[in-house]
């Protein structure tokens, strides 16, 4: 899975989000480490700050 994360980072990285979305956080629930935190909005994906699984969920 780790490849495939790094995968995700980089098109992430790569992807300009609007200006009204840029600035925004999420509240995630990571389903790996069951830890709660605040991760960069995006409208598919998610990074878990704790462990960069990206096996999360929008709270």
């Amino acid at each position: 899975m780790r490849v495939y994360f790094q995968m995700l980072d980089s098109l992430l990285a790569s992807e300009t989000l609007p200006p009204e979305y840029s600035g925004r956080m999420q509240q995630v629930l990571c389903n790996d480490c069951s830890k709660t935190g605040f991760a960069r909005f995006h409208f598919a994906y998610h990074a878990c700050p704790h462990c960069r699984s990206y096996n999360t969920r929008v709270i």
